[in-house]
Formats: structure tokens, sequence, C-alpha cells
């Protein structure tokens, strides 16, 4: 009922967003849906933080493209959903690729109270080669061994300078995202070539260890 109301009011009123991501598509050279169902993103993706719990979930304005330099594609899309704190939008980047192998996880920027008692504390840092990093990012994962490989110093340093990002990995699948931001028509197109330099640089066989 929700769905037959938002597109009842776009067909009287318009809708800016709609027309402003069909033009970004386009010049992108990807494909566009005005909507999609949640249903119809890959089941692995259900697990991921994001789209767990919430009653009611839309994903909007869904973009595609194929992308050889990762040898798998990319997915754009707007993402509304309802939490117990009220509504909640997130424009969402989800790069596919056979060569991604990530065991779950979820990495996120620290909270102000979080960084305070990261100064306070004196325990072993998850980075220990970039203690500037561990000041900024949570990494959470039941298998922290095997996700930090794909973290090497050039994705370090880069989110260091992105640190707005939250990143979450399952199998095949990277998803770029800031929280409960939607991406304004003028920052999309820096906030989707961040994110590709992201995809393609964790893009590879992750070494043994991590530096």
């Amino acid at each position: 009922m929700y769905e037959f109301f938002e597109d009842l009011k776009d067909s009287i009123f318009g809708n800016e967003r709609q027309a402003d991501l069909s033009r970004f598509a386009d010049r992108m050279g990807m494909a566009y849906q005005k909507k999609r169902g949640i249903k119809d993103l890959e089941f692995e993706l259900m697990d991921l933080k994001i789209f767990k719990g919430s009653k009611r979930k839309t994903i909007r304005h869904f973009c595609t493209q194929k992308l050889p330099n990762i040898e798998g594609s990319v997915q754009l899309f707007d993402y509304q959903y309802y939490p117990d704190s009220g509504k909640r939008q997130t424009t969402i980047l989800i790069f596919e690729s056979s060569a991604y192998d990530f065991p779950t996880f979820l990495l996120r920027p620290k909270g102000t109270f979080e960084k305070l008692g990261t100064l306070l504390s004196s325990g072993k840092p998850e980075f220990r080669h970039t203690p500037a990093f561990n000041k900024e990012f949570v990494l959470n994962s039941s298998a922290k061994d095997l996700v930090k490989p794909f973290f090497q110093k050039d994705v370090l340093d880069l989110l260091l300078t992105l640190n707005h990002l939250t990143l979450e990995g399952k199998g095949r699948y990277l998803m770029i995202y800031e929280k409960s931001k939607l991406q304004p028509i003028d920052k999309l197109l820096p906030f989707y070539e961040d994110a590709l330099e992201l995809a393609e640089n964790m893009h590879r066989d992750p070494p043994s260890e991590f530096v």
C-alpha cells in the first residue's frame, strides 16, 4: 500500500530524484529501473546488516552496469527502510565479482565515544602497521583473520580519506554506503568513483597475511 501511494504521488507531482538518477544512469551507460523488489536482490545479501530487520524496505532508482575491471558488475540504488528509530534512506553500491571471496564482514566508522575509548585504551590494534586506521574504523567479523588480508595498506590509506563510508562484504559481494545518507545528485559521481576505486583495489588475490 505504501508503494502505491509513493507511485501515485510521483505520477501527480513528478519525482526530481527519479529524473536525476535516470539521467545519471544514462550518462554512465547504466541500465535504469524506477524500482525493484527487495526480494529481487541476491539471497546472500539478505544476511548483511543493513538488510536485516525492518518490516518495510524499498529499493528505488536501481542502476546496474558491467565492470570488466573487476570481472563483474555494479548495482547502485536508493534504499529506504524503517528500523525502530524511524525512516532511514541510504544510497548503496554493490560490487559483484567472481574474483571476490569475502568472509562476512562489516567495516564501519567509529562514533565519537568509540574514538574516545580508543584513545584511552591500550588494547591490541586491529591493523598494527596503520595505527591511524584503528582510530577511525571498527571491523566486525567472526573470521577477522581471513578478512584482514583484503585490507592491504593502499586500501587502508584510501579508506582514511573516505572515513565516512561503511563496507560490508560476503562471498562475491562488496557493498559500500554512507550510513543513513542519501547521496545528493551533485555528490553521486564522486561517491561512485571513490567506491569503484576501493572495489578495484580489493579485486586481487589476498596475500597470506595483512600489513
